[in-house]
């Protein structure tokens, strides 16, 4: 990268940001607890952490296989409406991710 005068702050602060956007790519799959953090759920939730969260709703999930199935499970989103800011699991797993790369880019 040359170094000349149009290479201001913006230049630098956007070479930063593709840079970080590129190291959370090769981190190939980022596990459901660090997208759902507890940050998340004390933020937008009445429970500390996914796994309080999942042990109160009474649904025996187990695996990620479990819990893909409940995506359109009318019972599980309505356990998801009453207990967090969202009115569904998809539309609470969509902020989730949103966040977390937020957080990843150092974006507020």
């Amino acid at each position: 990268q040359m170094n000349d005068a149009h290479n201001n702050d913006d230049d630098k602060k956007r070479d930063h940001f593709i840079s970080k956007v590129e190291a959370i790519g090769n981190q190939g799959s980022v596990s459901i607890e660090e997208i759902f953090n507890t940050k998340f759920f004390t933020t937008y939730t009445n429970h500390g952490s996914f796994e309080e969260f999942i042990n109160r709703s009474g649904f025996n999930i187990k695996t990620q296989k479990d819990m893909d199935a409940l995506i359109h499970d009318k019972n599980w989103n309505a356990y998801v409406a009453k207990n967090s800011q969202f009115n569904t699991w998809e539309e609470m797993f969509e902020k989730a991710g949103a966040a977390w790369l937020k957080s990843k880019l150092g974006l507020k």
